[in-house]
C-alpha cells in the first residue's frame, strides 16, 4: 500500500502527533469536568470519603459502612489524590449531598447545588481534585498512541488510535471525575505497551532489553492491583503470554529398527523450556509483587483472604439498594454482558444518554469494525501497511477479553454492569477498532482507507458536541 492509501500526512511527526492528542483531550476534558457538577459522576461522594478519610487520619480505611461506599477499593489513587490535596493546601472537607426537587431524568441533575458559602468553596476544591485524573486520562491517550507506534502502525494511523480515547465521551467522563477508574486504565494501559516493548525487543534479538520491559510491565501492573481490582484480568492474560515463549517445540527423527533389515523412522515432537524466557516471566511477576504484595498481605491479616473478597461482598450488601450476586444465567450472559457495548461509546451518567437508535448504530457498527479488526490480526492476513507479530496481536485482544471478564465478574458479584470496567482494555480497543474500520473502508475500496481511519474520531467528535450542547451546558457548572 502507498503512503498515499494509509492517509499517511506529510510531515506528520511525533511531536505533532502528540500535541494534536494533548490539545484534543484536554480541550474536551476541561470542558466536561468544567460543565460537570460536584458529585454527579458516578459515586464520586463515595471516592471522596476515601480521600478525605486519609487526609485527616492519615491512614488506610478498613471496609466498613461507616468509611463511605468505596472502602473495599485498594488505595493508591486515593493516596496519591490525598498527597494532591495537600499539594495545593486544600483543608479536609465533607461531600455536600442532598437530592435534587425536580425528577431526575434529561437535563435534570440528580443533586441539589444549593450551596452555602462554604459547600460553594468545598465543590471548587473537588474541581481542582478532578485534575490528578484529568492527566492520568491524558495518558491513557498518549499510551494509546504509543502501543500502536510500537506494534507498526504508521502516524497518521496511531494518531487516530489515539483520538479515538480522547474523544470517546464516556472515557473523558471517567477521566475527568474523582474515581480510581481514571488511574487503573493508563496503568494497564502501560502494561500493554510495556508487553508490546517486550515483544518488539525480542523479535529484534534485544533479550536484555526484553526482560526490562516485562519487569516493567509487572511493576505498572502491580501498582493497578494495588488501585482497583477490576484490572487483574488484564494482568493474568499479560503474564500468561510473558510465559509463552519460554514453551519450545521441537521434533526430533528417530530411527527404529524391525526384525530383518527393515527399519523406518518416527517423528518425536518435545517440549522444552527456554530458561533465559522462563526467568523473563518470572521477573515481571516479582516486579509485580515487589510493589503490591504488601497490599494482599495486609487483607489477608485483616480480612482471612488476600482479596478480602468475602468482607467486600458482605458489606456492599449492606448499602440502602446494595450489590446483590447475580447466578450464571441467560439473563446474565445473553443481556447484561451484551448490554456493556451500549454504554461504551457514549456519555451515560447521570441520566444523560444518547437516543436509543444512534446507540444501536453505533454499537451495531462498531461491534463490525472489532470483528473486522480481530479477523485481520488473528488470521494474518494483514495488508501490507501492517505487520503485527503473532504474540502482540494476541495480547491486543486478550486485553480486550479482559476487559470484557471484568465486566462479567462485576455483574457476578455485586449486580452492577457498567462499561467503564471494561476501559481497562481501551487501548487495545481502539487500536483493533481503528484498525477494523480502516480495512473495512479499504477492502471496499483502497482509496477509501484514510475515510476508515478518521471515521471513528469525527463520529465521536460529532458525539462529544452533542453531549456539551445538549446535556452540559444547560446544567451549567460547579
Amino acid at each position: 500500500m502507498t503512503t498515499r492509501r494509509t492517509g499517511h500526512l506529510p510531515r506528520l511527526t511525533t511531536r505533532l502527533s502528540i500535541l494534536i492528542l494533548v490539545f484534543a483531550y484536554l480541550s474536551l476534558a476541561l470542558t466536561f469536568t468544567l460543565l460537570t457538577r460536584a458529585y454527579e459522576a458516578d459515586d464520586e461522594a463515595a471516592h471522596t470519603d476515601y480521600v478525605e478519610y486519609i487526609v485527616q487520619h492519615h491512614s488506610i480505611p478498613r471496609i466498613s459502612v461507616a468509611n463511605g461506599g468505596e472502602s473495599h477499593q485498594p488505595p493508591l489513587y486515593y493516596l496519591l489524590e490525598a498527597g494532591w490535596q495537600q499539594l495545593l493546601r486544600i483543608p479536609a472537607f465533607a461531600p455536600h449531598l442532598a437530592f435534587a426537587k425536580e425528577p431526575i431524568g434529561p437535563n435534570r441533575l440528580v443533586l441539589s447545588h444549593d450551596y452555602t458559602p462554604t459547600q460553594r468553596e468545598d465543590a471548587v476544591h473537588l474541581h481542582e481534585l478532578r485534575v490528578l485524573s484529568i492527566l492520568f486520562g491524558l495518558g491513557t491517550v498518549i499510551l494509546t498512541y504509543a502501543g500502536a507506534r510500537v506494534i507498526g502502525l504508521r502516524q497518521a494511523l496511531a494518531l487516530c488510535c489515539g483520538l479515538f480515547v480522547a474523544l470517546l465521551p464516556r472515557e473523558v467522563v471517567l477521566s475527568t471525575d474523582l474515581t480510581n477508574d481514571a488511574l487503573i486504565i493508563p496503568l494497564c494501559a502501560l502494561g500493554l505497551v510495556l508487553f508490546l516493548l517486550a515483544e518488539r525487543a525480542r523479535s529484534e534479538g534485544r533479550l536484555g532489553h526484553r526482560r526490562l520491559h516485562l519487569f516493567g510491565m509487572g511493576v505498572a501492573l502491580g501498582l493497578g492491583a494495588i488501585t482497583k481490582f477490576s484490572g487483574l484480568p488484564v494482568t493474568g492474560i499479560l503474564f500468561v503470554l510473558a510465559f509463552v515463549p519460554s514453551i519450545t517445540l521441537s521434533r526430533s527423527e528417530l530411527h527404529v529398527h524391525a526384525s530383518g533389515a527393515t527399519s523406518h523412522s518416527e517423528t518425536i515432537r518435545r517440549v522444552g523450556i527456554a530458561q533465559r524466557f522462563l526467568v523473563d516471566g518470572i521477573v515481571a511477576v516479582v516486579g509485580f509483587f515487589a510493589v503490591s504484595g504488601w497490599w494482599f498481605i495486609r487483607n489477608k491479616i485483616l480480612y482471612g483472604q488476600f482479596l478480602a473478597s468475602r468482607k467486600s461482598e458482605g458489606y456492599l450488601k449492606a448499602f440502602v439498594g446494595g450489590a446483590h450476586p447475580v447466578a450464571w444465567t441467560t439473563h446474565l450472559l445473553l443481556y447484561q454482558v451484551p448490554e456493556v457495548f451500549l454504554q461504551t461509546t457514549w456519555y451515560g451518567q447521570p441520566n444523560l444518554s444518547l437516543p436509543t437508535a444512534v446507540n444501536d448504530i453505533l454499537t451495531a457498527v462498531g461491534l463490525l469494525c472489532l470483528v473486522v479488526g480481530a479477523w485481520v490480526l488473528v488470521t494474518g492476513q494483514q495488508p501490507r501497511w501492517l505487520t503485527v507479530p503473532p504474540l502482540s496481536a494476541v495480547a491486543l485482544l486478550g486485553c480486550i477479553v479482559g476487559g470484557l471478564i471484568a465486566v462479567i465478574i462485576n455483574i457476578k458479584t455485586t449486580s452492577i454492569g457498567d462499561a467503564r470496567v471494561a476501559f481497562v482494555g481501551i487501548a487495545a480497543f481502539a487500536i483493533v477498532l481503528t484498525l477494523g474500520s480502516t480495512r473495512l473502508f479499504e477492502r471496499i475500496n483502497p482509496r477509501w482507507a484514510p475515510m476508515g481511519m478518521w471515521a471513528w474520531p469525527t463520529v465521536l467528535l460529532a458525539l462529544d458536541a452533542y453531549v456539551v450542547v445538549r446535556f452540559l451546558v444547560p446544567l451549567g457548572g460547579l
